[in-house]
């Protein structure tokens, strides 16, 4: 457990490079998540309308892992070591910071999706793009 709550390597993670590179994986990692859902999770059973609709309940399936994730480990972040992001003089913990991560490339992943699909909505794209600056924000200070 000690590795969750390690300080350890903070010069060199969370900016530069070694955050491009971090959310670049948690991107591809979100990538292949899609991927199994999209291609090997079979929804026939359910009789869905068309395969529109399919497309539809695997990408909310996507997002409802992103969020159930990220709620998870936040509330257990929150609750095992009192704040979320060490707000209060502590450095952020390597949970805080892949959870922060994780959720930075769950937003490009889930906005490449919609381009892919041809399923673009502006709007969603505009939220995304603050989340991800967002992230990017916090951990930059």
């Amino acid at each position: 457990m000690d590795i969750l709550y390690s300080t350890e390597g903070k010069n060199e993670r969370g900016v530069g490079y070694g955050l491009l590179l971090d959310i670049f994986i948690a991107t591809s990692l979100w990538s292949s998540l899609a991927y199994m859902i999209y291609n090997k999770l079979s929804l026939k059973s359910f009789k869905l309308a068309n395969a529109e609709t399919e497309i539809l309940c695997k990408q909310k399936m996507v997002s409802l892992c992103h969020g159930s994730s990220a709620l998870l480990l936040s509330t257990y972040q929150l609750f095992s070591h009192g704040d979320i992001w060490g707000l209060c003089e502590n450095a952020p913990t390597n949970l805080a910071y892949w959870t922060l991560t994780s959720s930075g490339g769950y937003f490009i992943h889930d906005t490449a999706m919609m381009y892919i699909l041809n399923r673009v909505d502006y709007e969603m794209v505009a939220h995304h793009v603050v989340c991800v600056l967002g992230v990017l924000e916090s951990h930059y200070y």
